[in-house]
């Protein structure tokens, strides 16, 4: 197997575990994770992760910066989301 398609299959692999792993550990709420019980933005890496996953399978390596960088826009927006939601609470907090 070639490196090339290797590094892809591991792209992926690591694209749709990523969804599952917590976010932000909050000592009120819990962890929190991308998914947040299907109403979450993980719903769209997910899918990405799978598409990137049959994508790299069938050799298709341009098309992988496509779901990249929809993957990692998805990812900034729900980033840029908690962070403000997190300023936000600890602002009233005060």
């Amino acid at each position: 197997m070639a490196l090339r398609k290797k590094v892809a299959l591991v792209g992926s692999v690591l694209l749709i575990v990523g969804v599952f792993i917590p976010i932000v550990q909050l000592s009120i709420v819990g962890s929190v994770d991308c998914l947040r019980n299907g109403r979450g933005d993980g719903n769209i890496v997910l899918v990405l992760g799978a598409v990137s996953l049959l994508v790299a399978l069938w050799d298709g390596y341009g098309w992988l910066w496509l779901t990249g960088v929809g993957s990692l826009a998805t990812e900034g927006f729900t980033l840029v989301r908690i962070s403000r939601t997190l300023a936000e609470t600890q602002s009233n907090l005060s």
